[in-house]
């Protein structure tokens, strides 16, 4: 009977072997697949959420009958990652989200500019939340463990315009205008603006 046998290179002995083996392959681990299940409600509105082992995981689509859209992203079941939800009537609303819990700065953008930005600390309002609307004036609200404490206006739309004017007189190129007629100028910008008219 003739055996084949290789010899391993740190061999120092006579007749000194080893078996020769196959070389062994690593068991393949399946790739995890993600199964989508799609919802149609009665209302119109279609839901398509994305499953990995038996929880959420991936960016659910959700669209409405009047074409609003939302994508809220989910990582083993717990929504994380930024939702974005815009609706038909150019709404954006963006919420970021941490181990299904609503963390960080939300955004709100109106069609018309008007910005809110609201400050999340563990599912709950925290923090100064600050609205800007698209006539320039500024309104800070203040939360504490999720209840609204005060509002305050910090720059009205009056004192936003009066600003613009008056950076606009600034801009002006000194010999444009004489000394007297440039304090003429800001003087009745100031007159309309305690007036309410600017």
């Amino acid at each position: 009977m003739v055996a084949t046998r290789a010899r391993a290179a740190s061999d120092t002995g006579p007749g000194a072997t080893t078996a020769t083996h196959r070389p062994v392959r690593a068991k393949s681990k399946k790739r995890a697949r993600v199964h989508w299940k799609k919802k149609l409600t009665a209302d119109g509105t279609r839901i398509e959420t994305p499953w990995l082992d038996g929880k959420l995981n991936g960016v659910q689509k959700d669209t409405y009958a009047d074409g609003t859209t939302c994508e809220i992203p989910w990582v083993d079941g717990k929504e994380h990652g930024v939702q974005k939800d815009m609706h038909a009537h150019g709404a954006i609303v963006e919420t970021p989200w941490v181990d299904g819990k609503k963390q960080g700065w939300q955004k709100n953008t109106l069609p018309d500019g008007s910005t809110c930005e609201i400050p999340w600390v563990d599912d709950k309002k925290q923090g100064v939340q600050k609205v800007t609307r698209a006539d320039g004036t500024i309104v800070e609200t203040l939360w504490v463990d999720g209840v609204q404490n005060e509002s305050r206006v910090v720059r009205s739309a009056r004192s936003a315009r009066f600003g613009a004017l008056s950076n606009a007189i600034e801009a002006l190129p000194r010999e444009a205008l004489t000394d007297a007629q440039y304090k003429a100028v800001y003087d009745a910008a100031q007159v309309m603006f305690r007036a309410g008219d600017a």
